[in-house]
């Protein structure tokens, strides 16, 4: 162990993304952009020596106090002790691209059949080769991006290989549109956490989001992955992502938030569109900074666990740095 500052997916991450393989999926740092560590990616043998070589790099720059620029001012970054081990033990999944569902927001709308089209590169073949050269360890959590889960054919056989090998967490973000068998398989483990961007608390603003007649379906998922909920775990979410000039009042997340409560939810979670967000970050207006505090104060009141995406999340360490800055003046 050796203490330095770094992240958790600096140190032990890896994200699979349709064309390339990344450190992580954030673009909350100085340049906005991806971390990348192989462009061009379509599912070819990876020659895992130089990848090594790579977050090695990082690492080492890191023990040094030199920050990328990809990652200053992200909000993982910290102060702490480090396994020095190489290996990886947080994946991100986002290697497929069809989708049941068309967010306005979401960066393959720009031409859905396109996407839609895309075949993924196989990921289970990836995963036992990192296997059998002991580059996988199950200590850490496998998230999906996507994609659709409902869509991506070797889902059940991914999430199956994480869970018996008793992963610490699955995060999956999901349409849910689609109920999915192995999502229902694992909710109950305590181990398979789902969020379900909702965005909104009525049919016709879900219609104008995700351009598509599914929200009834969609409330059905959310009750039935509730229900499969253990008393003392809280798996289960409904996001709403802020999207200015279409669902960013107070009465707008007070009906999401009441029916959150009522469909049996412990636990909500809260984001701004980040195509939005990404360009205003240092300069957040007023108005969405209100909205964030509205849902920090009626959570606590109606006793519901607030989860922050990634936006919220790095509004909500700048917003907590700028006032800890200002109490020490």
């Amino acid at each position: 162990m050796e203490q330095y500052k770094s992240c958790h997916l600096l140190e032990h991450g890896i994200y699979f993304y349709y064309d390339s393989i990344q450190v992580c999926c954030f673009l909350t740092g100085k340049l906005g952009t991806p971390f990348w560590l192989k462009r061009d990616y379509k599912g070819t043998k990876i020659d895992w020596d130089a990848l090594c070589d790579q977050m090695r790099e990082i690492r080492e720059k890191n023990k040094q106090g030199i920050v990328d620029p990809h990652c200053e001012g992200c909000f993982n970054l910290k102060e702490d002790w480090w396994d020095t081990d190489e290996y990886f033990s947080y994946f991100y999944l986002s290697h497929w691209t069809r989708c049941n569902c068309n967010c306005n927001y979401c960066y393959t709308e720009e031409n859905k059949k396109y996407f839609n089209s895309l075949k993924e590169y196989k990921m289970m073949p990836i995963l036992q080769e990192m296997l059998e050269r002991k580059l996988l360890r199950y200590n850490g959590y496998l998230a999906y991006g996507g994609g659709e889960p409902a869509c991506l054919d070797e889902f059940d056989d991914i999430t199956e290989l994480f869970l018996e090998n008793n992963v610490r967490s699955i995060v999956t973000n999901t349409s849910g549109i689609k109920p999915v068998k192995s999502i229902l398989k694992g909710i109950p483990t305590g181990r398979l956490d789902v969020t379900i961007s909702v965005d909104c608390a009525d049919r016709e603003t879900y219609k104008k989001i995700k351009q598509i007649d599914a929200y009834d379906r969609v409330m059905e998922t959310l009750k039935l992955y509730a229900a499969a909920q253990t008393e003392n775990k809280t798996l289960v979410r409904s996001k709403y992502i802020i999207i200015p000039g279409l669902n960013d009042s107070e009465k707008e997340i007070e009906k999401w938030l009441t029916q959150s409560c009522e469909i049996g939810l412990k636990q909500v979670c809260i984001d701004i569109e980040g195509k939005w967000y990404i360009p205003r970050k240092q300069n957040v207006p007023d108005h969405i900074a209100n909205l964030i505090a509205y849902v920090e104060k009626r959570t606590k009141e109606l006793d519901l666990g607030l989860f922050y995406y990634s936006y919220a999340d790095q509004f909500r360490f700048d917003r907590d740095r700028k006032l800890a800055e200002q109490n020490q003046k």
